[in-house]
């Protein structure tokens, strides 16, 4: 730069300065990885491996998806996905991702499939009762249902098919308002715990539908389509001592999801009865094994 006065008179050349412009925003997706492929199995996992992907600047991540789900991100070309269910076919495929939130196309499909369970099993059903309070809403909500299980011998660990019939509860609201509503339940999988120094845990996925819902006998919502937009996660515990052969009482608390499909008022309906702090109480009785 020179400086100039109204003469024509220019200065000496101050001193150089560099800069650099801001380099071009990065917009392109890496390339899909290549050659997917199971390189073991167990009873409860699959592990993969893939051919690394390429980028225009450099690879910095890996997704494993089962279906839409991402199960697993790796920064290298392997992975091991746990927690799946023995003897039984899963469908995964991995997208690279660069620093720049770039992301390619899903690699082709590998399928593998669990190792079956060799250990011992022992199978139990029960006939379910008990009752659900929710904790904006006075008035329990009675459950009926039943519950087959099969428990591994080998490690306390079992699976069960869970049944809860309809049901209707009659609650209030602020302690005056009648609330009147027919509810669903319709398990999202299996029920998984462990039966383990006495002590039986379980985990449920439920979600809860509302059908109808009335207030001072108007209805105020009548959609089959009204539930909860997520299954609600479900956590039972026995106390020391549970004996499966005579069954007895598990207890929990848990979070209610927000509600969907319940029409123009599903806010409030969804502000008065989701969220945590809910509790349940269930009793078993053992039946012939279904």
């Amino acid at each position: 730069m020179v400086a100039k006065d109204a003469a024509g008179n220019t200065s000496t050349p101050s001193a150089a300065v560099t800069v650099r412009t801001q380099a071009a925003p990065d917009t392109v997706a890496p390339g899909v990885p290549g050659n997917p492929r199971s390189t073991g199995t167990t009873q409860t996992s699959v592990s993969l491996a893939w051919d690394a992907a390429t980028d225009n600047v450099g690879v910095t991540g890996y997704d494993v998806l089962k279906g839409t789900e991402v199960v697993k991100s790796v920064t290298g070309t392997s992975a091991t996905v746990d927690g799946l269910t023995a003897d039984t076919e899963y469908t995964f495929t991995v997208v690279a991702k660069d620093a720049a939130g770039n992301k390619s196309a899903v690699s082709a499909p590998v399928t593998a499939k669990t190792k079956p369970n060799t250990s011992p099993v022992v199978k139990y059903s029960y006939d379910l009762t008990g009752k659900t309070q929710l904790k904006k809403l006075s008035g329990p909500i009675d459950l009926r249902g039943g519950i087959n299980a099969a428990i591994s011998l080998a490690n306390g660990t079992f699976e069960a098919d869970l049944t809860l019939n309809p049901t209707s509860a009659n609650l209030t609201l602020w302690g005056f308002v009648p609330v009147n509503a027919k509810i669903e339940f319709a398990s999202a999988g299996k029920t998984t715990g462990t039966l383990a120094d006495g002590v039986l845990k379980s985990t449920s996925a439920v979600t809860v539908k509302l059908p109808r819902i009335s207030v001072f006998g108007f209805p105020v919502s009548a959609s089959a389509k009204c539930q909860t937009k997520t299954p609600a996660q479900i956590p039972l515990q026995s106390k020391a001592g549970f004996d499966p052969l005579a069954g007895g009482k598990l207890t929990g608390s848990y979070t209610l999801p927000p509600l969907q499909g319940c029409g123009f008022l599903n806010d409030i309906i969804t502000g008065v009865t989701s969220g945590p702090g809910n509790t349940v109480e269930v009793n078993l009785k053992p039946r012939p094994v279904r």
